[in-house]
Order: C-alpha cells, then sequence, then structure tokens
C-alpha cells in the first residue's frame, strides 16, 4: 500500500510541475522505450537554450543548442535530438541510456553571461504486453473471471516485463466499496525489465461462501490499459447436503424459474449436482454499480433479480440446485431446489393386452387365465398393478404380479405388469377388474387407469392351492440338481488338486537359477549345466565359466512376447533383439548454470568419454526403456569376446538381479545362489577368496528401484553403490527414473535412457524384417506417423518391440486409436495367443478361457503401486485371488513366477530350514500391474460419493508424473469416472494438458476431443526447459494431434527448451522429446536466453519452419543471432511463402530480410551496419555476463 501512495505522489507531481507555467522544467519526466519523445520545457523567453547530457557542463559541450530559431550540435547532427520552438528537447528514439540527468541552460537578452540551468532526471519505461494484471488462476484476461477454490488456495497475482516495476495488491470488492486485506507484494528486475507479484493467502477472509477480489496495479504512469482484474471465487468446501430443499415437478416444455432470495442480492452462483455428487456451476451474477452475468449451459439464462430460469424445461435437466447467495447487506446463504420433470405417456391411456384404445374394455376368460397392462413413454417411473374393481371385490385373486422397466433412449421408460388371476366360484358371469398406477409418483397421474369386464365363458373347478404352472416339476428337478453336485464337487476337486501338484512337482524339478524377466522381455527356465568333473580345475577358471553358462541361458532365452509356458514360442538371442537407443549423460556446470542433461553417443563410450568417467555409474530410466536388456548386451558381449566389448578386458563380469536379493546378507551369499550352479564345487568362502581385493571385476546391479531391502542402510548393496565396498571395482546400477539411492558416493556419474526414436525403430524393424519386405516395415512406421498417441507409447522400447512383433503379424492392431484401446489390444491378443494353442492335439486346455474381471488382482494391482512394492509369495497371492486364477496368468505371461531365496536368522530355526526357497510372483511389466490398479482406480472413483476428498488423495500418493497412464487407462475403462479424475487433474502442474490425453481415452477417437483442441490451440502455447516431462510429454502430443487434423495452431512458445534439430528434422528438446514438422503452425518462438545461435542452428530451424505447411512467423527472443545467413532453398520458401523471421536481442526488434540475408530494424526496414550490428553485440554481453542463462537452467 505504501509503494501505491509513493507511486500516486510522484504522479501528482509530475502533473502538476506539467502545468505550463514561467520557465520550469518538470523532473522526473517518464519516457517510453523505443518511441519518440519530449523532455518538457516551458521558456516564454530566451536567447539560445543549451541541453547537455551530462552534469558536468563545464568539460562538455551541448548535444543540442537552439539559437535565432536555429538548432546545432553533436547532438542535432547525429539524428538522436533534435528541439522545439520552445527549447524543449525531443528524443527521437527513447534508449535505456537515456535514463540520466539532462541539463539545460537558458540564455536571456538580459542576462547574457549568467543562465537560468535546469536540471531534468529522465526515468525509461517499457510498457509489458499485458492489457491487465494477471492472475494465475484464470486462463485469460476478461474483465472477470470464475474459480471454485479450496479455503487454503493462495492467489497469485503478476505483472510480467514492464519497466518501472508495477506494484499490484490485492482487495475485497463489497457493496460498500473497496476493502484492504493482507497481502504480500514482491518484485524482481533484470537489467531492464522488472516483474511484480502479489499474493492473496486467506481468500475468504471477509467472507464463508463467496468473494469478489481485485487485483488493482499502480497505474500512475498509464502502462496499462487497464489497472484491475476481477476473480470472482467460490468455496468448494460447502455442505453438500440439502437443508430446506424447494421440490417441484413440472411438465415437460413448460418455463420454470427458481428464486434464489427474496431481497436484494451482490453475488450469485447457481450450481446443479451431477453424477459424481459433485456441482457444476450453470450462471454467475454480480449485483454492483455494472452488473455481471454468466451463463455456462445454454439451457439456463439468470435474471436481474439472480432467479435461474429454464425456458423449456427437458429431462435433462432434472436434479438438484443449489444457489449460493451474498446479499446486499453481506449475509450469506444457499437455497436449495429440486427438479423433476413429468412426462405423459402418448396416447395418455394404460394399454391392456386384447383390448382396442377405448377406455372400456371387456373380455371373454376362463376361471384362470393372465393379463397384461402397460404403459409407453412415461416419466417419472411409476408401479403397475391388477386389482379387483369395487364391485368385484373378493371375487378374484391375483397371483404374481410380475412387472418389467424399459427405459428408452429420451430417459422415459416403459411398464408392463403382468399377472394371473383366479375368479372365484361365487363370481357370476361378469367380473370387473382395474388396472392402476401405483408407487410414490401415482398422485401425479391419477387419470390415468383401465377397467377390464371379464365375462366367464368355461366354468372350471378350481382347486385348493393358487395356480402355479411351475409347481408339477420343482421338486423333480431339485433332486436332480442336487444330485449332480454331489457327484461333481468330488470330480472337480480331484482335478484341481492334481493339476496344482502337478505344477508345484514340476516347478520343483526345474533347475532353481532365476528365470525372471528382464525388465524388457521374457526368459525361458534356465537349465544350467552342471560342474561336472571340475576336480583340480582352477577355481578362477571355474567362476568365470559357470558364470558364462548362466549369462548364455539369459541371453538366448530373449521373449518379445512374455508367453511364459509357451515353449513352442520362438526365443531370441538378445544379439538379435538388441537395438540402442538414445541415451543422455548428466555433466556439471557453473554455479550460474547449474546442471543439465547432454547427449551420449552410445554405451560403447561409457569407459571412454571423459564426463562418465568413474568407478560408479548409474544409468536410468522410465520402466521398459531397455535398462535390462542393456544388462544382458553387456554380458553377451563379454562373453563372446566381441571386440568393442565395455569389458574386453575384465576378467570377471557379476550381474545381480536386486529384486532377488531380499534378506541375503553378502555379495558372495548372492552369487552363490544365483549366478552359479546348486551343484557347483564353490563354496561362499571361496568366492570371497577370489573376488576380495581383485580389481579386473565389474559388479552390474540391476534394478535398484525393485530392491526389497531398498530401505536397508546397511545392506551390502548400499554398501556398494556408496563405494564402501569395492572401491576400485567399476560398478554399474540401474534404476527407474526417479527411484535413486538416498545416498551414493559422490563421484557417481549418472547416464539416461531416453527412448527409441525414430533412428531406432527403424534399426529394430530392419532385425524384425527382412529387406525383401520393406513395404511391410514402411507401414508399421507409416501407421505410428499418423497416430500420435499410438506413437507415443511405441517410444517405449518395450511397447514398440511387443507393437512391432503383434503388428508384424496381425493387421488389426491399426485399429488402435487411444493408449487404452492399444493396451486393451494387447492383453486380448496375449490371452487368445494362449487359447488358439490349447486348441492344438494333446495340449491341455486351461479352466479359463477368457479373461474376466477379478476385482481382487485389480486391488492388489493398486496397493502395490501404492505401497511401491513389486511382488506377492505365491501361495499367498493364490489364496488371494485363487489357483485357477494365478495359473491361467502365469501361462498367458501378464503375471510371471520366479524362485528367491529367504534367509531365516530366527534363533532355534531347525538347519535344513535356514534357507528356503520360495515363490513369489510379479507383473510381467509395470504397465501391466498399472493397467489392472486402473481397474480398481475407476471404481473406487465411481463409489466414492462424498466429494473429491478421496480422489484428490489418491492424486497426490499415485504421482501422474510417475503413473500417468494409470489415470489414463482408468479414463478409458470408466467413462464415467474419467469426468472426476480429469477434475482432479487440474490441480497437477501441466495437469490441463494431461487432461486432454485423459479425455481422448474418455472418447476413445481423437476425433472426439477435436472442439478442446482446437479451443487450446487457438491460444498460446508454451514448452518451458523447467515444465515437467509430463506437461512437455502431453503439450507435444497436443500440438502433434492438432496438427494431424488440421486444427490451427496459434503459437507455439519454447522457452529455454530448445537442444536441436535432428536428422530427421524434427526439433529436440533438452528432455529429448521432439516435436515433428507441425502443419498447421502459424508462428513458431524460441527464447534462449543469453545464448548464441550459430548459422548452423539458425538454418536447421528454418528449415524445421519452412516444412510447417502455415507457418506465417518465427521469432527469435533474448539470443544472439548472426549477423549474416546465406540464401539458399530455405530461403528461398520463406520468401515465396512470406515468412517474417524476427529477433529481439534486448531492447528492440530485427527483421530477416529472407532475400538478402542481412537483418534490418523492423521499424522503418533500414538495414543493420556492421558497427550498429557489433554494437548490439556488445550490449548482449553487458546484459548477460553476470546473469548468463542461470534464470532458466
Amino acid at each position: 500500500m505504501g509503494r501505491c501512495i509513493i507511486y500516486t505522489a510522484i504522479c501528482i507531481i509530475y502533473a502538476i510541475s506539467s502545468c505550463y507555467s514561467e520557465d520550469t522544467c518538470s523532473s522526473p519526466q517518464y519516457l517510453e522505450i523505443g518511441t519518440k519523445a519530449t523532455v518538457w520545457c516551458s521558456f516564454e523567453e530566451f536567447a539560445s537554450v543549451h541541453w547537455y547530457n551530462t552534469t558536468d557542463t563545464r568539460n562538455a559541450e551541448p548535444i543540442v543548442n537552439l539559437r535565432d530559431i536555429e538548432p546545432d550540435g553533436a547532438g542535432y547532427d547525429s539524428g538522436e535530438f533534435s528541439i522545439s520552438d520552445d527549447g524543449s528537447l525531443i528524443i527521437n528514439s527513447v534508449k535505456l541510456r537515456h535514463e540520466i540527468t539532462f541539463v539545460v541552460n537558458k540564455f536571456t537578452s538580459d542576462s547574457p553571461l549568467t543562465p537560468e540551468i535546469f536540471n531534468v532526471d529522465i526515468r525509461t519505461t517499457v510498457r509489458p504486453t499485458q492489457r491487465r494484471p494477471a492472475i494465475e488462476q484464470c486462463d485469460d484476461e476478461g474483465a472477470v473471471c470464475f474459480r471454485r477454490v479450496t479455503e487454503n488456495v493462495e492467489l497469485s497475482c503478476h505483472q510480467f516485463d514492464s519497466r518501472p516495476p508495477i506494484p499490484l495488491e490485492w482487495l475485497v470488492r463489497t457493496p460498500e466499496g473497496d476493502r484492504n486485506t493482507p497481502n504480500h507484494f514482491s518484485n524482481s528486475s533484470d537489467k531492464l525489465l522488472s516483474n511484480s507479484s502479489a499474493s492473496l493467502e486467506n481468500v475468504f477472509a471477509h467472507s464463508n461462501y463467496l468473494a469478489l477480489l481485485v487485483c488493482r496495479a499502480d497505474n500512475s504512469l498509464h502502462l496499462l490499459e487497464h489497472d484491475e482484474s476481477v476473480v470472482f471465487v467460490q468455496n468448494r468446501n460447502i455442505s453438500s447436503v440439502p437443508t430446506g430443499q424447494i421440490s417441484d415437478t413440472h411438465e415437460q416444455g413448460i418455463e420454470v424459474k427458481m428464486k434464489c432470495f427474496e431481497g436484494d442480492t451482490f453475488l450469485v452462483v447457481w450450481e446443479k449436482r451431477n453424477l459424481e455428487n459433485d456441482f457444476d456451476t450453470i450462471a454467475i451474477k454480480i449485483s454492483l454499480h455494472d452488473d455481471f452475468s454468466d451463463e455456462f449451459d445454454d439451457d439456463f439464462r439468470i435474471t436481474g433479480d439472480g432467479a435461474l430460469v429454464i425456458d423449456g424445461v427437458k429431462i435433462q435437466n432434472e436434479g438438484l440446485y443449489r444457489c449460493i447467495y451474498t446479499t446486499a447487506e453481506e449475509e450469506e446463504g444457499v437455497s436449495w431446489h429440486e427438479i423433476k420433470v413429468k412426462v405423459d405417456p402418448q396416447p395418455k391411456v394404460l394399454h391392456v393386452t386384447g383390448c382396442n384404445k377405448d377406455n372400456y374394455c371387456t373380455a371373454d376368460v376362463t376361471r384362470e387365465g393372465s393379463l397384461t397392462c402397460a404403459v409407453r413413454g412415461i416419466r417419472p417411473e411409476v408401479k403397475l398393478e391388477w386389482s379387483a374393481h369395487k364391485g368385484s371385490a373378493g371375487l378374484v385373486s391375483f397371483y404374481g404380479q410380475d412387472s418389467e422397466k424399459e427405459k428408452n433412449a429420451d430417459d422415459t421408460y416403459d411398464i408392463t405388469v403382468t399377472t394371473r388371476f383366479r375368479i372365484e366360484s361365487e363370481a357370476t358371469e361378469r367380473t370387473t377388474v382395474q388396472c392402476t398406477v401405483t408407487g410414490p409418483n401415482a398422485a401425479l397421474f391419477t387419470t390415468l387407469n383401465r377397467r377390464v369386464d371379464l365375462f366367464i365363458t368355461e366354468d372350471v373347478t378350481p382347486t385348493e392351492e393358487p395356480i402355479d404352472d411351475n409347481a408339477p416339476w420343482i421338486l423333480p428337478v431339485a433332486i436332480v440338481v442336487l444330485v449332480v453336485i454331489l457327484l461333481v464337487i468330488p470330480v472337480v476337486s480331484i482335478l484341481i488338486y492334481c493339476k496344482v501338484s502337478k505344477r508345484n512337482t514340476k516347478k520343483k524339478n526345474q533347475d532353481g537359477t532365476d528365470n525372471a524377466n528382464n525388465q524388457m522381455f521374457e526368459m525361458d527356465p534356465l537349465m544350467h549345466e552342471s560342474a561336472g568333473d571340475e576336480d583340480g580345475a582352477n577355481g578362477e577358471n571355474l567362476l568365470i565359466s559357470q558364470l558364462r553358462g548362466t549369462y548364455e541361458n539369459w541371453y538366448q532365452a530373449v521373449r518379445p512376447l512374455p508367453f511364459v509356458r509357451d515353449r513352442t514360442a520362438r526365443a531370441y538371442s538378445v544379439e538379435s533383439e538388441f537395438v540402442e537407443g538414445g541415451m543422455e549423460c548428466l555433466v556439471d556446470q557453473t554455479k550460474q548454470e547449474g546442471t543439465k542433461w547432454e547427449s551420449f553417443e552410445s554405451y560403447r563410450k561409457i569407459n571412454s568419454d571423459p564426463r562418465v568417467m568413474s568407478t560408479r555409474r548409474i544409468i536410468e530410466g522410465e520402466p521398459g526403456y531397455g535398462k535390462s536388456t542393456l544388462t544382458l548386451k553387456l554380458v553377451y558381449d563379454w562373453c563372446k569376446g566381441v571386440e568393442n566389448s565395455l569389458f574386453k578386458d575384465t576378467e570377471i563380469v557379476i550381474l545381480l538381479r536386486l529384486r532377488q536379493l531380499k534378506g541375503i546378507p553378502t555379495i558372495y551369499d548372492a552369487i552363490r545362489r544365483f549366478l552359479l550352479p546348486r551343484d557347483t564345487s564353490l563354496q561362499v568362502e571361496d568366492l570371497e577368496q577370489l573376488l576380495r581385493g581383485r580389481e579386473s571385476v565389474v559388479i552390474i546391479l540391476d534394478g535398484y528401484d525393485e530392491y526389497p531391502d531398498i530401505e536397508n542402510s546397511t545392506s551390502f548393496v548400499q554398501d556398494i553403490i556408496s563405494r564402501k565396498m569395492f572401491q576400485n571395482v567399476p560398478v554399474f546400477l540401474t534404476t527407474r527414473s526417479g527411484n535413486l539411492p538416498k545416498e551414493f558416493a559422490p563421484q557417481t556419474k549418472r547416464l539416461r535412457l531416453t527412448g527409441f526414436n525414430e533412428k531406432a525403430q527403424d534399426r529394430y524393424l530392419q532385425k524384425l524384417i527382412h529387406d525383401d519386405d520393406k513395404e511391410k516395415a514402411q507401414k508399421i512406421k507409416d501407421l505410428l506417423k499418423d497416430n500420435p498417441i499410438l506413437g507415443d507409447l511405441c517410444q517405449v522400447p518395450l511397447f514398440f518391440v511387443l507393437y512391432a512383433h503383434l503388428r508384424n503379424e496381425n493387421v488389426d492392431l491399426q485399429k488402435s486409436t487411444s493408449v487404452t484401446k492399444f493396451f486393451r489390444y494387447i492383453v486380448t491378443t496375449l490371452i487368445w495367443h494362449l487359447k488358439r494353442k490349447t486348441l492344438e492335439d494333446n495340449v491341455p486346455s486351461p479352466t479359463m478361457t477368457v479373461e474376466k474381471e477379478n476385482k481382487e488382482l485389480n486391488k492388489l494391482a493398486f496397493d502395490n503401486l501404492s505401497s511401491k512394492s513389486g511382488d506377492w509369495e505365491s501361495t499367498e497371492l493364490g489364496q488371494k485371488i485363487g489357483d485357477e486364477f494365478l495359473e491361467h496368468y502365469l501361462q498367458i505371461g501378464i503375471l510371471r513366477e520366479e524362485e528367491i531365496t529367504e534367509v531365516s536368522d530366527t534363533p532355534g530355526t531347525p538347519a535344513g530350514d535356514h534357507i528356503k526357497y520360495i515363490k513369489r510372483v510379479r507383473f510381467y511389466h509395470k504397465l501391466f500391474k498399472e493397467w489392472y490398479a486402473a481397474h480398481h482406480l475407476a471404481e473406487r472413483v465411481l463409489d466414492d460419493i462424498d466429494g473429491d476428498e478421496e480422489i484428490e488423495q489418491i492424486v497426490e500418493d499415485l504421482d501422474p508424473n510417475d503413473l500417468q497412464y494409470t489415470y489414463r487407462f482408468a479414463c478409458g475403462i470408466s467413462p464415467d469416472a474419467s469426468q472426476r479424475i480429469i477434475r482432479c487433474l487440474h490441480g497437477v502442474e501441466g495437469g490441463d494438458k494431461f487432461a486432454i490425453l485423459c479425455i481422448i481415452e474418455k472418447c476413445g477417437q481423437v476425433d472426439d476431443i477435436v472442439g478442446i483442441a482446437g479451443n487450446i490451440c487457438s491460444k498460446e502455447l508454451q514448452i518451458a526447459g523447467r515444465d515437467t516431462r509430463l506437461l512437455q510429454r502431453s503439450t507435444q502430443q497436443l500440438v502433434e494431434i492438432a496438427s494431424s487434423r488440421k486444427i490451427p495452431i496459434s503459437c507455439l512458445v519454447l522457452i529455454e527448451c530448445f537442444k536441436s534439430v535432428n536428422q530427421f528434422g524434427q526439433i529436440t528438446l533438452r528432455s529429448e522429446v521432439c516435436l515433428p514438422p507441425l502443419k498447421s503452425l502459424r508462428e513458431l518462438a524460441i527464447e534462449k536466453r543469453g545464448k548464441d545461435l550459430s548459422a548452423d542452428e539458425v538454418m536447421a530451424i528454418l528449415k524445421y519452419a519452412s516444412n510447417c505447411d502455415e507457418i506465417k512467423c518465427v521469432k527469435f527472443y533474448y539470443c544472439m543471432m548472426p549477423e549474416m545467413i546465406s540464401f539458399n532453398h530455405t530461403m528461398d520458401i520463406l520468401h515465396v511463402r512470406n515468412v517474417k523471421v524476427s529477433w529481439y536481442p534486448t531492447e528492440k526488434w530485427f527483421e530477416l530480410n529472407v532475400k538478402e540475408g542481412n537483418w534490418e530494424y523492423a521499424t522503418g526496414r533500414t538495414p543493420l551496419t556492421h558497427a550498429e550490428y557489433d554494437k548490439q553485440v556488445e550490449k548482449f554481453h553487458e546484459i548477460y555476463s553476470t546473469q548468463g542463462s542461470s534464470e532458466t537452467d
């Protein structure tokens, strides 16, 4: 508030001093950079006027002189300055350097030797691009925005890129005027521009339900078009339990008006409860000097007194409404209205089978029979009932009023009731019955009934019991069913017992060596060759030989499709399947630049690249990116003695899968139990003697994120990672991104796998498909290009491999239009692949032949994600989901079983029980776990009727940045649950764009979100270096969808994230996210603060732009461009299309003359000379020499 007073005072002083008075120069004066401006002075009479741009006038020459109406001076001659007739100084183009004190000497004829001296302080200004203060929670710059918020939300208001900083403050607007409220103001500045912000923590300090909040700027310098922005906020924690509600039923099509409050209102919000028990905002109204109202649904309008009107009520308008209001006296309240819609049947009559349309009906019947009555197209739902008319009471009995209900497409109901009747012997030849409407809604249809006169034509002796056609055969059938059950149960039990026993026996007879899958592919059960007669052989040679035998079984049994039990499925060598994807390394920068990832050529360079020279290296990557496959390739190269092997000169390579090492005390125990045959002659003590102190060893620890003892800070694994063991031995650790060890040696270097780019995909297809079928490979690639969603998923190597193998066999995969559909297809393919195999001769058929819903497995998968655990004990899991179900999923390959060693140190444990081999089960891959967990997530969302608190807690526990497919799957599985999930995701960073991907899953078709994508792409889209990878990915997929559907993309701004243009003509970001040429992109802007761009970099960007068919403008911000750009074919394309290339290094805009290759001033289009370019370079490096590019890195 104090700043506002100071600025207001300055403005008043300036305004007063600006008034023309005798011989005066106001100071300070504010001039806008880049404009022609006048330093106002008012000299009525003078002989001469002399202006200086320094206060040291004794030792300087004037820049402008005015004598006898003839100006001169160095500044005048250069064109920088001019002077008006009254002696005021004119600056032809205001620059930052003009922010100094100017001195003017005025001589008069009365005092020709003694001048009057005036000092004028000049302050430069920069007008921000914003028209008004920007409220962070609001999407646009409209006068008023409405938001539903929680009580603890913090509102932020910003003003960017102004000079000087513009003070901001928050106020509460009331009917009596604006009130001050505690808020925090801050600003930050570089050498030229400033950013201002004001934050408000206690949003509902003056109210409980509604608040009208104003972010006001001190606009005394008139830098903004509007000095305030308004946000209308509603507390979303208002109780959803209706009290004192007004319930009304209205006939369809009439006007319905709901009053909010009888008196005058200040703020009004109308809402309607949705299917998720939350409320959707329908309309808002602000009653002040200038009334403001807005409706968010075309079915409704809000009146001047705050009432909500439905002009022609429809069935979809049914529901519970509430009006939240603040009165003119600032009292708050909530009124409730329940609206029901009545629809009369057409025609308005009950239909009785066998009768005409007349209300009166007769029928010839026997004493026993049935009657049917129906009504078509009625609402609300009613019940129909047959009864005796008053005169026939006691003469007719009814049995089994069987009612059927069918809901029509227009939300009306067809109701049918059928009953059996029996006319008593006392009845004469006529008995009257009636069909009437009953139930809670009967009062709405009092005239709707049908009477029938029954005429008896045949006398039948009645039985003493009510008629029941089923009675004669119920008892015999029950007896037969009981006998069958008693016979079947023992047989089924015996079969199940035999099958389970057979499986367990089979597994016991298998070798116990790990048959686990690596992160990417399935392994066959390992069949180690025994040590044989190695008496007298050197222990070291024996160790190396047996290690190579184990590794050979691993790398020769790679299966791209995870059919665990399907021995007829083809196995591959890792050499034939491995394709290297992208890789980068983390390098240290200066303190100003922090850290960043740089591209890394190949895993084969790890031992030679100085950036990663160390004895400790971490290789990280997302699930499915090939970390474990890379470890297999490393040991393959070592076993085969490949010339350029990373471990060519290494004697011993140890590869341990950390998921197996629960409770294993030492590395020697781990090697003995998991890497050597059970009948090896090498003991733990031998291994310790062989390895201790040896330096020609490499240790590979695979899957730290799956390590069961990850919380044990004293485990041997942690000691190795932190370099407390094997200090001079090279150690490689693989782990999922985001699951780094809490402590690791400071010398540790980090590398990261970035997935399959187009080049890697090409290499894999070349291995999979022979050269003589290039057309098939091209079809696979074209489908990925045409389907951005599928293409994104297939950047994960695991799923590209699955996709390539499945697509090579089945063309139906091209129907997948969402991640959910694609993944469902994969799961279905795995299941039916197994079923096809069971149709062959002598192949037993599984008990379960189709995938069926298993809520327990879904819940277990969800809990497993929440607890971040990896697997289950096999017997325990079988008890929870059923042994048959477990066996079926193991056969399919979705679940995997492996044997691990469990050590018991409990005192008193018998020697034979000290070490146990137990079976544990886990999902083939984490994305399968996310698939089944998503089913449980969707179910929980639908079951939660108490608001969004539980869903918000789930989002907090399950980070969408890490588990984005869980949420996307859930939205595709249950469109009803998706609405609530998408709403809660808006609170996550990048949630708005991520929600678009979830909407695609909900709709199932990219075409269904064209309207939403078009609305978002009509505004400026940004990808910033500080954005999460999820946000960058979401934006990338959004613009690719828009481009593929020819939706115009207004502007895409890359802020401190541009890395290069790759060989495929795609822009590669620093996160390795790639942007292909976007056909519908109109404007591309790149901001690289403080960076020098080479001619090759600029030409690559311009070539990318030339491949965007609709491009109109390319802009470069805050970077230094080359002085000249050679004319070539790309420049010719830009020239023909009239594409504008603009550059803003610091203070001025320049445009590229694409025909000549030189820069010109944007204003006037005069060429930028060599000397002027050098000045721009000098100024650029002066500004960024201190701040560098650390702001964004």
